[in-house]
C-alpha cells in the first residue's frame, strides 16, 4: 500500500486548492517557519479520522477551516482527499486505488467519502484499523510526539505497542462486543422486571375476566328485555299518533281560513306602502335642491373671504416693496459717496509711488560704485593670502611630519607599556588557571557525590509510585462496582417510571381513561386509587390484598365526569373501569362488632387508618378500606374473627384474608417485584438509593482524584529529579571539558609570555630612532613660523580696508531693500483701491437692478389689487 496523492482545499493555510503527488522513494517537504509544512501532516491525520482538535493545534474542529487574511476572505468549507495505491490488497476492497475524502463546514456538519461514495467516520476507522494508518497509529508523527511517547506512563505507552503489533482492531471489536453484551444484559433485566410485574397482575386480571364474562351474559339478557320494552312503547306511541293526526286535520281547516284573511290584509298594506314611497321621493327631490342652493351660498362667501385675504396680503407686500426700494436708494447714495473717497485715495497713492521710484534709481547707482571698490580690495587680499598659503602648506607638512613622529614615539611607548602590562597579566592568568584547575577538580567530586544521592532518592520515589498506582487501581475498581450499582438502580427506576407513565398492569379501560387527558371531562379525574394512597412498606401487602381489584378504581369529582368517561369507553371500545364520584359516593359507619374487632389484641386497626391520603378523598377511601381490619398474623386474625362472629373482613400483614362468613384465603405471594400500590414507593426508595450511590461515587472520584494528584505530584518530583540528574550529568561533562580547556589555556599562556618578551625589546630600539627625527623637524618649523608672522601683518591691513567697504555696501543695500519694500506696499495699496472701486461699482449696479425688479413687483401688485376689488364688488 503506497501513499499516492494528497489534495486539500480550505484546510488551515491552504486557501487555494493544493495537490501533492508522492512518487516512488522518499518525499521530503522543506520550507521556512510558518509556510505550512506541519499543516500537510495534520491534513493526512485529519482525513484518516482524527477527532481531537487539540491534536490539530486548534480549540474546535471549525478551526481547521481557512480563517481569511488581509487579502482573502474566510472560507466556509475545508476538504482533504487522500489517494492510496492498494496493489497488495491489504484493504478488503476490490479496487486497486482508493480515495478517502473528509469535508467539514463552518456550521459544524461533516461528510465522509470512500471513492466519492458517502460513508461514516466509523467505516473509515474500521477500514484502516489493522493497517497501521488509523487515527491512533504512529504512522504520522507530529511535533514533540516522540518526547511525549518517551515520557508517557507505561500504561499509556502500551497503546503504542498494541497499535504497532496490530491488535488494536481486535481490542476495539472486543470493546464493542462487551458494550453490546452490557446493553443486552440491561434489556434482559428490564424484561424480567416487566414479567415480574405482569405475573402479579394475573390473579386480579383473572378476577376481572370472570367479572367481564358475567357482565357480557347479563348484558345480553338486558338487551332482550330492552327490546321487549321498546316494542311496548312503540305500540303506545302509534295509538297516540292516530289521535294527534285527527286533531291536526281540524286545525289545518282553521289555518286555511286565517291565511285567506291575512292575504286580504297584505294587499291593503302594499297599496299604502306604494303611496308612501311616492311622497318620500318628492321630499327627497326638494331637499336635494335646497342642499345645492346652500352649497352655492357657502362657496360664494368663501370666495369673498379669500379675495379679502389676498387683498390684505397684496397691500402688506406693497408696503414692504416700497420700504425695500427706499432702502436700496439709500444704499446706492452711500455707495456713490464711498466711490468718490476711494478715487481720492487712489490719486494720493499714485503720487507716493512716483517719489519712491526716483529714490530707488539713486540708491542702485551708489551700490554699483561701492561694489567695484570692494572687488579691487578683495583681489589684493587674495594675492597676499595665496603667498601665505604656500608657506602654511610647507609649515603644515613639517608639523604633520613632527606630529607623526611624536605619535609613533607615543605609540611605541604605549605599546611597550602595554607589553609590560600584558606580561604581568599573563603571569596572573597562569596563576589563575592553576587555581581554576584545582577548583574544577573539587567541583567535579561534589557533583559526583550529589549524583549518587539523587540515584538513591529516585529509587525510593519509584517504590512509592508503585504503591500509589496499586492503591489507585483498587479505588478505580471500587468505583466501577459503584457505577454498576448506580446503573442497576437507575435502570430499575427507569423501568418503574416507564411502567407508571404507560400504566402497565392496569386494565385496558383504566389505561384509556388516564391516557385520554385532552377531553373536557378529564380535568375532573382525580386519579387511580393505587396512585392516591401512601402506604407504609409493612402494610403494603395487606392493603393491596384488601383492595384487590379496587386498586384500579378511578376517583372523579362528580357523577357527570364518571358518566362521560364511561361513554368514552363505550364509543372507543376500550374496555371497562370502575369510578368513584366524590359527590355521590357514600360510606357506612363501622358496625359495633367491627369497631370492637379493630381494637382487639393483635389488631392494627382499620385499613383506612393505616394509610395516608388527601382529605378530599376520605369518603372514597373509607368506602373501600373503612370497614376492613388489619391483623398482625393469621392467629390474631382468627381470634378477632371469632370474637366478631366471623362478620368482619380481616386481612393479615402476610396477605391472608378472612371474609365475613368464615371463608379464608391465603398462601404464598410472588416477591419478585412491587405491586401497583408499592410501585411509586419503590421509585422513591430507588431515588434515595441512587442519591446515596451517587454520593459514594463522588467520594470515590474525589479519592481517585486525590490519588491521581499524589501520583502526578510524585511523577513531577521524579521528573524533577530526573531533570536534575540530567543537569548534573551535563554539568559534569561541562566541568570535565572545562578542565581540559584550562590545561590548554595554561600551555597557551606560557608560549605567549615568550612572545611578549621579544616584542618588548623591539619597541625599545624603535623609540631611540624616533627621538632623533623629532629634534630635526622642530628646528625647521621654527624658521617657517618667523617668516609667516610678517606676511600675516600685511594681510590684516588689506582685511580692514575690505571690511570697511563691505560695511558701507551693506548699509546702502539695506536702504535699497527698504525702498523696494515701501514701493511694493504702495503698489499693492493702489491695486487694492482700484479693486475696491470696481467692487463698489458692481454693487451699485446690482442694487440698481434689484430696485427695478421691486418697482415692477409694485406695478404688478397694483394691478392685482384692482382686479381683486372688482371681484369683491361683483361677488
Amino acid at each position: 500500500m503506497l501513499l499516492k496523492k494528497l489534495e486539500a482545499y480550505g484546510f488551515k493555510s491552504f486557501a487555494d486548492r493544493l495537490s501533492i503527488e508522492f512518487g516512488p522513494g522518499i518525499t521530503a517537504i522543506v520550507g521556512p517557519n510558518g509556510s505550512g509544512k506541519s499543516n500537510i501532516t495534520e491534513a493526512i491525520r485529519w482525513v484518516l479520522g482524527e477527532q481531537s482538535a487539540k491534536n490539530l493545534r486548534g480549540h474546535k474542529m471549525e478551526d481547521v477551516i481557512f480563517l481569511g487574511s488581509e487579502r482573502r476572505k474566510p472560507l466556509g468549507i475545508a476538504e482533504v482527499s487522500l489517494t492510496l495505491d492498494i496493489y497488495d490488497h491489504k484493504l478488503p476492497l476490490e479496487f486497486s486505488e482508493i480515495t478517502i475524502t473528509r469535508r467539514v463546514f463552518r456550521s459544524g456538519e461533516s461528510e465522509f467519502f470512500i471513492n466519492k461514495i458517502p460513508c461514516r467516520l466509523k467505516d473509515i476507522c474500521e477500514l484502516f484499523s489493522d493497517t497501521g494508518l488509523g487515527r491512533e497509529a504512529m504512522s504520522v508523527i507530529s511535533q514533540n510526539q516522540v518526547d511525549e511517547i518517551l515520557n508517557n506512563r507505561p500504561e499509556d505507552r502500551r497503546a503504542v505497542f498494541e497499535e504497532a503489533a496490530g491488535i488494536t482492531k481486535y481490542k476495539n471489536r472486543k470493546r464493542e462486543a462487551v458494550r453490546r453484551l452490557e446493553e443486552t444484559q440491561q434489556n434482559l433485566l428490564r424484561v424480567r422486571d416487566i414479567l415480574s410485574e405482569l405475573e402479579q397482575q394475573i390473579t386480579p386480571l383473572a378476577e376481572a375476566a370472570a367479572q367481564t364474562e358475567q357482565y357480557i351474559s347479563l348484558e345480553k339478557k338486558f338487551k332482550v328485555l330492552e327490546v321487549k320494552v321498546l316494542c311496548e312503547k312503540i305500540k303506545d306511541i302509534t295509538d297516540k299518533m292516530a289521535d294527534l293526526q285527527s286533531q291536526c286535520d281540524g286545525l289545518e281547516d282553521e289555518l286555511s281560513a286565517v291565511n285567506a284573511l291575512m292575504a286580504k290584509n297584505d294587499v291593503q298594506r302594499e297599496t299604502a306602502q306604494y303611496n308612501l314611497g311616492i311622497l318620500e321621493n318628492r321630499c327627497q327631490e326638494i331637499e336635494h335642491k335646497l342642499n345645492g342652493w346652500n352649497l352655492e351660498i357657502r362657496q360664494l362667501e368663501s370666495n369673498v373671504l379669500l379675495a379679502r385675504e389676498r387683498t390684505r396680503n397684496y397691500q402688506e407686500k406693497q408696503q414692504r416693496l416700497c420700504s425695500e426700494i427706499g432702502e436700496y436708494e439709500a444704499k446706492m447714495t452711500g455707495l456713490e459717496q464711498e466711490i468718490v473717497r476711494e478715487q481720492t485715495q487712489t490719486d494720493l497713492i499714485r503720487r507716493q509711488l512716483t517719489g519712491y521710484q526716483e529714490q530707488l534709481l539713486g540708491q542702485e547707482k551708489r551700490v554699483t560704485e561701492i561694489h567695484s571698490r570692494v572687488e579691487e580690495g578683495a583681489k589684493n587680499l587674495a594675492d597676499s593670502k595665496d603667498a601665505v598659503l604656500d608657506r602654511l602648506h610647507l609649515l603644515a607638512k613639517q608639523r604633520n611630519n613632527l606630529h607623526s613622529a611624536r605619535t609613533e614615539a607615543e605609540l611605541a611607548r604605549r605599546s611597550r607599556e602595554k607589553l609590560r602590562q600584558e606580561t604581568a597579566e599573563n603571569q596572573q592568568a597562569i596563576e589563575g588557571t592553576v587555581r581554576k584547575q584545582k577548583d574544577c577538580a573539587a567541583e567535579i567530586r561534589e557533583k559526583q557525590d550529589l549524583r549518587t544521592h539523587i540515584d538513591g532518592t529516585m529509587e525510593n520515589k519509584r517504590k512509592a509510585y508503585a504503591l500509589l498506582m496499586e492503591e489507585q487501581q483498587q479505588v478505580s475498581s471500587l468505583g466501577e462496582d459503584i457505577q454498576k450499582k448506580l446503573h442497576s438502580y437507575s435502570s430499575r427506576q427507569r423501568v418503574l417510571m416507564d411502567m407508571q407513565k404507560a400504566f402497565e398492569g392496569y386494565h385496558l379501560g383504566v389505561k384509556a381513561v388516564m391516557s385520554h387527558r385532552d377531553a373536557p371531562w378529564s380535568r375532573n379525574v382525580c386519579g387511580i386509587v393505587a396512585d392516591l394512597l401512601q402506604v407504609p412498606a409493612e402494610y403494603a401487602l395487606a392493603i393491596e390484598i384488601a383492595l384487590g381489584g379496587a386498586l384500579q378504581n378511578i376517583i372523579v369529582e362528580d357523577a357527570v365526569t364518571a358518566k362521560a368517561a364511561i361513554t368514552f369507553l363505550k364509543k372507543a371500545n376500550q374496555g371497562r373501569a370502575t369510578f368513584l364520584p366524590l359527590d355521590v359516593i357514600k360510606t357506612g359507619s363501622p358496625r359495633d362488632y367491627e369497631v370492637s374487632a379493630a381494637h382487639a389484641d393483635g389488631s392494627l386497626g382499620f385499613a383506612a387508618e393505616l394509610v395516608t391520603f388527601d382529605a378530599k378523598y376520605k369518603t372514597a377511601i373509607d368506602s373501600l378500606l373503612g370497614r376492613i381490619i388489619i391483623a398482625r398474623n393469621m392467629d390474631a386474625a382468627l381470634s378477632i374473627a371469632r370474637k366478631s362472629g366471623f362478620r368482619a373482613r380481616i386481612v393479615t400483614l402476610e396477605g391472608d384474608v378472612i371474609s365475613p362468613g368464615g371463608a379464608m384465603t391465603g398462601g404464598s405471594h410472588n416477591k419478585k417485584g412491587s405491586g401497583l400500590l408499592g410501585r411509586r414507593r419503590e421509585v422513591e426508595e430507588l431515588q434515595a438509593a441512587i442519591v446515596g450511590v451517587q454520593r459514594e461515587w463522588e467520594e470515590n472520584r474525589q479519592q481517585l482524584n486525590m490519588l491521581a494528584g499524589q501520583t502526578e505530584a510524585l511523577t513531577a518530583e521524579m521528573r524533577g529529579l530526573q531533570e536534575e540528574r540530567q543537569q548534573l550529568e551535563l554539568a559534569l561533562a561541562t566541568l570535565e571539558k572545562e578542565d581540559g580547556q584550562l590545561t590548554e589555556e595554561k600551555n597557551r599562556l606560557e608560549k605567549m609570555r615568550q612572545v611578549l618578551s621579544s616584542e618588548t625589546n623591539l619597541q625599545n630600539r624603535t623609540l631611540d630612532d624616533l627621538q632623533v627625527k623629532i629634534n630635526h623637524l622642530e628646528g625647521e618649523i621654527s624658521t617657517l613660523e618667523a617668516s609667516d608672522r610678517k606676511t600675516q601683518a600685511a594681510i590684516e591691513i588689506y582685511q580692514r580696508e575690505v571690511e570697511e567697504q563691505q560695511s558701507a555696501l551693506q548699509q546702502v543695500t539695506a536702504e535699497l531693500t527698504e525702498t523696494k519694500i515701501r514701493l511694493a506696499a504702495v503698489e499693492q495699496e493702489e491695486i487694492t483701491a482700484r479693486r475696491m472701486i470696481e467692487r463698489l461699482c458692481q454693487l451699485k449696479a446690482a442694487h440698481q437692478e434689484e430696485k427695478q425688479v421691486k418697482m415692477r413687483e409694485v406695478a404688478e401688485n397694483e394691478r392685482a389689487l384692482a382686479e381683486l376689488a372688482a371681484e369683491i364688488e361683483s361677488g
